[in-house]
């Protein structure tokens, strides 16, 4: 049991899922102390908890925007090779597509009682980033004599900052109690939310490339 506990213990700290697995299933692990990150009612089986630093509670999240797996595979030919402009018409919402992902782990974290009380003290940090490139950008139109390519609907979005949190949970007879604080320290933040550009091949040598 003991090892058992030891190799789940390693898999949910360093976790890595296509969506937000951790606050659907780490309800359903008491046994983990990280179940107290979800759910700070959920007090920790354990006297004392240690979170190794940059290891501990490691997390990544990602997912694509207006595209698909079924997509890409109706649109790979006979060759095996991706088609393009087959992927760019299958797109329906929006004028492009991208990736989305959140990286987060713990600093540090540890967790003990105090008289009827158990209280929990950490730091993390976290990275969002959001990319989307046009249907015309990645079409690969750019260099296609006489062709006007539109980067509307690219955008860019990076997010980092730190957090302090602070739990602290109690039993009272048949049920417990329990809350979580942060506090967030913002380190950077950039964005481009509509890339409002195009560019115009000439049709004639030296075949120009202009900018609007």
């Amino acid at each position: 049991m003991n090892k058992i506990r030891i190799i789940c213990a390693l898999v949910l700290g360093t976790c890595l899922s296509a969506d937000a697995q951790t606050e659907t299933t780490l309800p359903f692990m008491r046994g983990m102390y990280q179940s107290n990150f979800v759910n700070p009612a959920f007090m920790p089986e354990y006297q004392v908890v240690i979170g190794l630093p940059v290891v501990n509670n490691l997390g990544f999240n990602a997912h694509l925007v207006n595209l698909d797996a079924r997509m890409l595979m109706n649109n790979v030919d006979t060759n095996g090779l991706l088609d393009l402009t087959g992927v760019q018409k299958s797109m329906k919402d929006g004028n492009a597509f991208g990736l989305n992902f959140a990286y987060n782990t713990d600093l540090i974290y540890v967790g003990f009682p105090v008289k009827d009380f158990f209280v929990g003290l950490g730091m993390g940090t976290s990275l969002n980033t959001s990319i989307a490139l046009s249907k015309d950008l990645i079409n690969g139109n750019i260099f296609v004599r006489g062709k006007e390519v539109d980067f509307s609907g690219s955008n860019l979005q990076l997010l980092s900052y730190s957090n302090i949190n602070f739990i602290i949970s109690k039993e009272l007879r048949k049920f417990t109690v329990g809350a979580r604080f942060k506090y967030l320290i913002g380190h950077a933040y950039f964005g481009i939310n509509d890339l409002a550009m195009s560019t115009r091949t000439g049709s004639d040598v030296p075949f120009p490339i202009t900018l609007k």
